[in-house]
């Protein structure tokens, strides 16, 4: 069953049509209270918000921040902001100090709208000129600013109609900081047509539809989650579980419990709920789709067969959606991350310091230019330099790396920042912790690029994480990639940590990998005196 998609491309307009026909409809189910609101009950208090803003003087194109915990007040303070057409800035709910105080500075809001738990994250930072305070779950007794109001009794007036008012689906609807993996955050300016879009993509791709129940585990301020997870069902009229924070002990069980149909996962994700015990609910559920991003090459046959599922791959970026997809009606080529959606985009794989398309089967970055007007990033706030370099030469460098077969089948192979560079090879980051995950011996790998001491060349760093109730021997686990990877791939140090450093999406920081130092904990293959030559057995 395809939903109708309404011809007015904005967020406001996709959930009036909502309210409108799936009133009483279950729309949002938390996952670890089974809480459940229609969207009846949601769309009456994201009036009430609406409302409440507009008669407080918010005017349209004005930023809001919203800070919330993953949950139902998130999401109505997102949907109010859409109504009058202002602009939501979605803050992750872990975020504080000096990276809370770079957003707030990089793009100050006119208006602060928070859970009370988080309230003290606010406090701690400055934000000229003051914003508006708006607070939802102060417990009863709690003494509030004195300039800052409480939506409680907002949100239970549950009014009957949105505000009136028009958006333009060019306006601008969001601003989202990237994840900062190798520098201050980046704050994205996305219009509502190009939201609309990334939702209708989701719905082609994977048939999503009214009698889904989709499963959500990503934070709300990144587009998987609010766009290609919550708004995307909420397009097709479909059923959301919210989980607050992604665990991978407890994923199987809410899956099984809660007559999961489809969801969404990073690849990092999926290698942590692959890492967990089988189950019998392993196969004993209803999803049968599942987004990828991606399906990691090491483990995806394996993951689908465990778990009885189709994967759909993907890749994108905040700033210009996702141009690649895999198909369900085909057979998954094993490391594709799919062909390009041709009626929205075109794309080149070109050397990235010429902007020279490259032949078939060439790695080199992948650029992008939308075929259709507000279908991508406007700007980044308060960046023009970043733009003008993003927008080089009528293409969006998106810094990814990868080659495209004759078939019109991508491989994404790294970040361009994460590309090592070892005796004139081009070396994939992934190609490394892929073979270290084939081990057996570990849980999570990470390979950078240092210092080799020569110019313009790197040595290579593998960092891993134990397995379970494990100790990694780097010995054998150099042998063991002796026999999976060319000598040039071969890392010379190994140091094992307890956890890699993640951004709150799950990517791993690997500058700050790059410029931890070699320490006493750092193994040193050369120092340890096993020779290339004896590894590989050459004369």
């Amino acid at each position: 069953m395809q939903p109708s998609v309404p011809a007015s491309e904005t967020i406001s307009a996709v959930a009036a049509m909502r309210w409108r026909i799936s009133a009483d409809k279950p729309f949002l189910t938390l996952a670890a209270t089974d809480t459940t609101v229609t969207y009846d009950d949601f769309m009456r208090q994201v009036a009430s918000l609406a409302s409440e803003l507009s008669d407080l003087g918010m005017q349209p194109g004005q930023t809001i921040a919203t800070h919330f915990p993953t949950g139902i007040p998130a999401l109505i303070a997102w949907q109010a902001v859409s109504a009058i057409g202002c602009v939501e800035m979605p803050i992750h709910p872990d975020l504080s100090g000096e990276p809370l105080q770079h957003i707030l500075a990089t793009c100050p809001p006119a208006a602060i709208i928070g859970e009370w738990s988080l309230h003290r994250n606010i406090a701690a930072v400055t934000v000229d000129p003051a914003p508006l305070m708006l607070f939802h779950g102060r417990p009863p007794n709690t003494p509030f600013p004195a300039a800052a109001r409480d939506i409680e009794p907002v949100l239970q007036r549950a009014a009957k109609r949105l505000p009136e008012g028009k958006v333009s689906p060019s306006a601008a609807a969001t601003v989202l900081f990237t994840s900062g993996t190798s520098g201050p955050a980046k704050g994205a300016l996305l219009p509502h047509k190009q939201l609309h879009m990334v939702a209708q993509q989701v719905l082609e791709a994977t048939g999503l539809n009214a009698d889904d129940t989709y499963y959500c585990v990503h934070p709300l301020n990144h587009v998987a989650g609010k766009y290609m997870g919550v708004f995307a069902a909420m397009m097709a009229g479909a059923h959301v579980v919210l989980e607050e924070r992604f665990d991978a002990a407890v994923w199987i069980e809410r899956v099984h419990r809660h007559r999961i149909t489809i969801s969404m996962a990073h690849g990092p994700m999926l290698e942590m709920i692959h890492a967990q015990p089988a189950s019998p609910l392993d196969a004993q559920h209803q999803m049968r789709r599942m987004m990828c991003c991606p399906l990691p090459l090491a483990i995806g046959a394996e993951f689908e067969s465990r778990f009885d599922l189709a994967g759909i791959e993907m890749w994108g970026m905040t700033e210009i959606g996702n141009p690649l997809w895999t198909s369900v009606q085909a057979p998954r080529v094993p490391g594709s991350c799919g062909r390009l959606l041709a009626q929205w985009y075109d794309m080149q794989i070109a050397d990235p310091q010429t902007d020279i398309p490259l032949p078939a089967g060439t790695v080199g970055e992948i650029q992008v230019r939308p075929r259709h007007p507000y279908t991508t990033m406007i700007e980044y706030t308060g960046r023009p330099d970043a733009t003008a370099a993003a927008w080089r030469n009528q293409w969006f460098h998106t810094g990814d790396l990868a080659y495209q077969n004759a078939s019109g089948d991508v491989f994404y192979l790294d970040r361009i920042g994460d590309r090592i560079r070892r005796r004139s090879e081009n070396i994939s980051s992934y190609e490394i912790e892929a073979a270290a995950m084939r081990s057996g011996m570990i849980a999570e790998a990470a390979a950078v690029g240092v210092p080799s001491g020569f110019q313009h060349d790197d040595e290579i760093k593998l960092f891993v994480v134990a397995g379970p109730h494990q100790e990694v021997d780097c010995t054998l686990l150099l042998t063991f990639l002796a026999g999976q990877l060319p000598h040039f791939m071969l890392p010379r140090y190994i140091e094992t940590l307890s956890g890699l450093p993640r951004t709150p999406n799950k990517k791993v920081r690997k500058k700050e990998l790059r410029d931890r130092p070699n320490g006493t904990g750092t193994w040193d293959r050369k120092a340890a005196g096993l020779r290339l030559r004896d590894l590989y057995r050459l004369p």
